[in-house]
């Protein structure tokens, strides 16, 4: 009889659920007849959609335990990058900390969450050179410095509400977007202050609860204008090169703008929160296409807030309503 236990636990410990193979619909952006511009690749909610499963041994099976219980899910992103190996880093209002996405090597990596780095309310994310860590904070109103490693550097700033930051890599900036105080304010790599842009106001060059930043290859800041629902470019000695956007329902309007990103042929991508979409703007700033739209199936967005394009054309938007950072491809000419 206790033979037959033995096979009956390993028989039941080894079987395999037949799985019914799912039906694959591309999505594409526009729609045709045109020629597609951008698809959708996938969605990313937890550890699990990155980490190899773990296998059960006759131990785990005899006595119940599952390998695979620890599960770390976003629950309110807010910005996003990525490595050049392509890991993906991601800061959530509610879930602490950074959660990081080794898809190659098949890992999940957890910073900020102990000592004297824990994050209380994060904001936005960027990486340098060296790929060290930065992040703003809203509950500590601070910017966070940890190195790739995740260990903790220090932290500076008094901030009112820090949202947004972006890193200059041609002049070795770290630019905070203060959105209470209307200002853009910009460090070097050790976190000494070099200097602010911005007060409130209308005019070119001033503020209107500003959100968040990027920078091009050559040293241009791009603001997200919210309050004033523009983004304002700044050269990199901060004159004012030109702005785009008002407020409206129109394509190449905003509601309620958000994050944005510059990829390497200049493609300026503005994620809009009220019409939970991207909207792309060439370089001389003209309107080239919006996707996505309002929804929780794969590729549309719920209260999407932060952006980041790599190297290769991905594109990841913390989709913020819908717990998720969903991953698009950039794939015209």
């Amino acid at each position: 009889m206790k033979n037959y236990l033995i096979i009956f636990l390993l028989l039941f410990g080894c079987q395999t659920k037949i799985e019914q193979k799912k039906e694959t619909v591309e999505i594409f952006w526009p729609p045709p007849p045109d020629p597609p511009r951008i698809k959708f690749v996938e969605a990313i909610n937890s550890n699990k959609d990155v980490q190899a499963k773990k296998s059960r041994g006759l131990k785990e099976v005899l006595l119940g335990i599952d390998p695979d219980k620890e599960y770390i899910s976003l629950e309110r992103p807010m910005d996003v990058a990525v490595d050049k190996e392509g890991k993906i880093y991601v800061v959530d209002a509610k879930a602490k900390g950074i959660h990081i996405y080794d898809k190659k090597n098949k890992r999940f990596y957890l910073y900020g969450t102990s000592g004297m780095g824990t994050l209380a309310w994060p904001n936005s994310i960027d990486l340098d050179k060296e790929e060290n860590i930065y992040v703003t904070d809203h509950g500590k109103k601070k910017l966070f410095k940890f190195d790739k490693n995740g260990k903790f550097i220090f932290s500076v700033g008094n901030f009112e509400n820090p949202v947004g930051v972006c890193i200059d890599h041609k002049n070795d900036r770290v630019y905070v977007v203060d959105s209470k105080n209307h200002q853009v304010i910009f460090f070097n790599y050790d976190g000494k202050e070099m200097g602010k842009i911005g007060e409130r106001g209308i005019e070119e060059g001033t503020f209107n609860f500003p959100t968040y930043c990027d920078v091009d290859g050559e040293g241009n800041l791009y603001v997200v204008d919210t309050g004033n629902t523009r983004v304002q470019i700044f050269t990199e000695n901060f004159e004012v090169l030109g702005s785009f956007g008002s407020r409206g329902i129109h394509p190449g309007q905003f509601t309620r703008p958000k994050g944005i990103a510059i990829d390497k042929k200049g493609i300026i991508y503005v994620v809009d929160g009220a019409f939970n979409n991207v909207q792309m703007f060439d370089k001389e700033l003209n309107l080239l296409m919006p996707f996505s739209e309002a929804g929780k199936e794969e590729g549309k967005l719920n209260l999407p807030v932060g952006i980041e394009i790599d190297e290769n054309g991905f594109i990841y938007i913390a989709d913020f309503g819908n717990g998720r950072v969903q991953i698009f491809k950039f794939i015209g000419e």
